[in-house]
């Protein structure tokens, strides 16, 4: 048996709540909003393995490959994190941002690691989650 490591990636997830403005704008044709008699909310997502309902206080993801599926709260508060940071280091590929890494000098990577302000903190951040703690320990070794 081999053991596998979830890859690091940024979602988008939105939670469902009485006012589903926020939901069906994020999942649009892909949800149908369904109000109970008892004033609970729940959404139907249409998946690629068929209609799926979720709860209010479920969280609604969107997949890396555009697909939308529902997650348990509880379960998404144990696996996700929320991204505080959103720059164009978040929207790179793994290829991207190794190709960012490498086409840096030393020193240009150095300035970049050791500068203590919020560009820098959004810079590391950023490499961390697109790449993963083992690629910036790796680039900095390379160093």
């Amino acid at each position: 048996m081999a053991r596998y490591r979830k890859k690091p990636v940024v979602i988008d997830a939105v939670q469902i709540r009485k006012d589903t403005t926020e939901v069906m704008e994020f999942v649009g044709e892909h949800g149908e909003i369904i109000n109970a008699v008892d004033g609970t909310v729940s959404v139907v997502i249409h998946t690629l393995e068929g209609d799926m309902h979720a709860k209010e206080g479920d969280y609604i993801i969107r997949g890396v490959q555009g697909e939308y599926y529902p997650c348990r709260q509880d379960i998404f508060e144990d696996t996700y994190e929320e991204v505080t940071i959103h720059n164009e280091f978040t929207e790179m590929t793994e290829e991207e941002c190794n190709s960012y890494l490498d086409d840096m000098d030393e020193d240009e990577l150095y300035h970049n690691l050791s500068r203590e302000n919020d560009d820098s903190t959004a810079f590391i951040t950023s490499i961390f989650v697109v790449l993963g703690l083992a690629a910036v320990i790796t680039a900095l070794v390379k160093m």
